[in-house]
């Protein structure tokens, strides 16, 4: 149940996705008869990502739908290329629009285009969604590993 509707969960405030990402660790560690003090590397993988992967996960996923013409969307998510008529570095990445409060930097997709943006090239060319998926849960999962523990 922790990844029904986890996307648009951006506007939570960090305390409520920190208790949800605790009640995911406890939920493992029983479920893996893991004592409590376990360290949480050894509870996730490729096929359980921790919750704030899987949220990333699901933004990602939904980006690269819009993005590759998957999925039927009434948005029009502009890169930076149409804004200039000669190449630059950034020109396959969705150009932003600047969000002044908090509730607009989380905002769904200006938090999903934002990740999908800083995503290294090699991920960005894909164009196979299992593929992407693939990928793009490994890339998380390491960047959290990295990150907490």
């Amino acid at each position: 149940h922790l990844i029904y509707m986890n996307s648009l969960w951006n506007i939570a405030t960090n305390k409520l996705i920190e208790s949800l990402a605790v009640a995911q660790r406890k939920c493992l560690r029983f479920v893996y008869n893991k004592y409590s003090y376990s360290p949480s590397r050894e509870l996730f993988s490729e096929k359980t990502l921790p919750f704030h992967c899987l949220n990333d996960l699901n933004i990602l996923v939904l980006v690269f739908k819009i993005k590759h013409k998957l999925i039927k969307v009434n948005v029009n998510l502009p890169l930076v290329q149409d804004a200039h008529q000669y190449p630059t570095r950034q020109a396959n990445n969705f150009r932003l629009q600047k969000q002044e409060t908090n509730f607009g930097r989380k905002n769904f997709f200006h938090r999903g285009l934002l990740q999908y943006n800083n995503l290294p090239a090699e991920y960005k060319i894909i164009r196979n969604l299992d593929l992407f998926k693939r990928k793009i849960r490994q890339y998380l999962l390491n960047a959290y590993l990295r990150e907490h523990c």
